[in-house]
């Protein structure tokens, strides 16, 4: 169903996100091993992050209307998008730069997501939004954000690139399955799938 599948997508976007929010500098080092473009990568790379995880959770909107055969409010969602998104890129990058095209991407779709989807939801699944948001998408977010949050205070480095890199490895792993708690879809399946394995045995 549509909040089920919003819930498996902020399951693979969140934790995916949150680990480049906390640990942009870990994941440029085990990635380009080149520390000296850590500290001017680290500020573009956050916002494009989280921008592009919305844009994730706000594409379900338009999965509605592609289902009701009706993609006019996307037509118009997507020009509206691109009013807010240019002039934003341009003042933005002339006054910051690169990490001001980042936060020009983030602040338009942020402003897709809270302004345009709730008028989508209204036309098509009338009484959806809120439950929708505050039950598949702000769990997720919240516990991703914080066991994220939490493991980067950890002392966990070697500065060895390998193993920094099972490290993080296991931090993403750790950051899901905590991730898995504030899903509804998720404690479900893996419900059933116990009370499978259990009359298996």
């Amino acid at each position: 169903t549509y909040r089920n599948s919003t819930q498996v997508a902020c399951l693979i976007a969140m934790p995916a996100t949150a680990i480049l929010v906390f640990f942009p500098d870990r994941v440029l080092q085990i990635w380009l091993n080149y520390s000296s473009v850590n500290e001017a990568v680290a500020p573009v790379l956050i916002p494009y992050a989280i921008g592009n995880c919305v844009l994730a959770i706000s594409s379900f909107s338009f999965y509605i209307q592609f289902s009701k055969v009706e993609l006019k409010l996307h037509l118009v969602g997507t020009a509206l998008f691109l009013v807010v998104l240019i002039p934003s890129v341009y003042f933005l990058t002339a006054s910051e730069g690169a990490p001001g095209a980042g936060r020009a991407w983030l602040f338009a779709n942020l402003a897709y997501l809270f302004l345009w989807v709730p008028v989508i939801h209204k036309v098509f699944e009338p009484k959806l939004h809120l439950s929708w948001l505050g039950r598949d998408v702000i769990p997720v977010f919240l516990i991703s954000a914080s066991a994220a949050r939490a493991l980067s205070h950890l002392q966990l480095w070697t500065d060895v690139r390998l193993w920094d890199f099972w490290i993080l490895v296991a931090i993403c792993i750790s950051v899901f399955l905590l991730s898995t708690l504030a899903s509804s879809f998720a404690r479900g399946y893996l419900a059933n799938a116990t009370n499978i394995l259990g009359k298996v045995r």
